[in-house]
């Protein structure tokens, strides 16, 4: 403090003073001049940080882009291989009659193919995608009938699961029994309860 007493002290005149005050806003002015570089500076420096990580996740959406088509082409792939229907009724009617067809193919006579829709009356409550109806079958032929008939169903381009297989041999021919389950899709937002 003294030493800017004694420097207005040399400097008494106004003139001196001026020449002061002039000096001291040309540096407040470049001090706030540097202060707005820098800022520039680092907003610049934000922007270019942004920039990349934008860039990198446009080369990753690319990645997923191509992830969900293959994944969309593996859903039509399975989805090829289920029933579809607007309901469990005529998803049921459909499985049917593709048994019945490969059962006729197989030489064996058809006692009994029944679809069994449990749950009809209730909605569903968990709302899935793919679900499955169970079958059961009575069947009367030879051995190689029902390897037949099983090659068949392992050929088709329906998917079905064979949940259990009862043979009795009878005096003329074998009596089975079989569950099976075929997988479907409701279409058109179709409601009906799962079996």
């Amino acid at each position: 403090m003294t030493r800017l007493a004694a420097l207005l002290y040399q400097f008494r005149s106004r003139g001196g003073l001026i020449a002061i005050a002039v000096l001291l806003l040309a540096l407040n002015v470049g001090r706030l001049t540097v202060d707005y570089l820098n800022t520039r500076q680092e907003m610049l420096a934000n922007r270019l940080t942004l920039l990349q990580q934008q860039r990198r996740l446009a080369a990753g959406i690319e990645g997923l882009r191509a992830r969900v088509a293959a994944l969309e082409a593996r859903k039509k792939e399975v989805e090829s291989f289920l029933f579809h229907g607007e309901s469990i009724e005529t998803v049921a009617s459909a499985m049917q009659i593709a048994l019945q067809g490969t059962v006729a193919k197989s030489g064996l006579t058809p006692e009994s193919v029944r679809p069994i829709m449990r749950g009809r009356g209730k909605e569903a409550k968990e709302e899935r995608q793919y679900r499955e109806l169970a079958v059961k079958l009575r069947l009367a032929g030879d051995l190689a009938g029902l390897l037949d008939f099983i090659a068949e169903l392992y050929r088709s381009k329906r998917l079905f699961v064979i949940e259990s297989l009862v043979v009795k041999p009878t005096r003329k021919e074998l009596k089975v029994l079989m569950d099976l389950k075929g997988f479907y899709v409701l279409t058109n937002g179709g409601e009906g309860g799962e079996g």
